[in-house]
């Protein structure tokens, strides 16, 4: 799915690092991004360019999802495999 986004996606990560760039294979399509805490992907994530998605385990990501609510963030999921791959939104745009 993630190889599938249109343009060249940005998807933030925090589980898989190495091992989804592994997934991904040689080109992967989207830039991984590795974020340590949902308080630190928060500040920056309505700043940050679009298109810009979100993987977590779902059993996780709950967690993460209220932080980023929180701080203006809406995350739609769009596919679930092993991972929920969520595409964020901000209520609006920040300079």
């Amino acid at each position: 799915h993630i190889n599938a986004l249109d343009g060249a996606p940005i998807v933030y990560d925090h589980w898989l690092s190495w091992e989804l760039r592994y997934y991904l294979g040689d080109s992967p399509r989207a830039q991984l991004v590795w974020y340590p805490s949902a308080e630190w992907l928060s500040r920056d994530v309505c700043h940050l360019p679009t298109p810009s998605y979100f993987a977590a385990p779902e059993a996780a990501a709950w967690r993460w999802l209220a932080v980023l609510n929180a701080a203006g963030a809406r995350l739609q999921p769009i596919a679930r495999t092993p991972l929920v791959l969520y595409r964020i939104t901000c209520e609006q745009e920040l300079p």
